[in-house]
């Protein structure tokens, strides 16, 4: 349960499960994805973690933008599968 938080600037690709918290993000540099629970957050968590960036723009501070995160290819595995693989890298 919960959404995928992404940094989209300066540190690129840093990942949190955003729960439904009372928190405070700056929204300018931070990529929301929220998805239906086809999706296990620890999996999605390891792989944007890990992945290449294509097409990342800015001379100085590169910035991820929603066409990089969508232009990005993701096998997805089964949902068990999925769950052993963010279990497997989360301890």
């Amino acid at each position: 349960m919960g959404d995928i938080l992404i940094s989209a600037s300066g540190s690129i690709g840093r990942t949190v499960v955003y729960q439904g918290e009372d928190e405070y993000f700056q929204d300018s540099n931070i990529v929301w994805l929220k998805h239906d629970n086809r999706l296990d957050n620890k999996f999605l968590k390891q792989f944007y973690s890990i992945v290449k960036w294509q097409g990342l723009e800015g001379s100085t501070i590169k910035r991820l933008y929603n066409k990089n995160i969508l232009d990005t290819d993701i096998s997805i595995p089964s949902t068990i599968e999925q769950n052993k693989i963010g279990m497997f890298f989360n301890n």
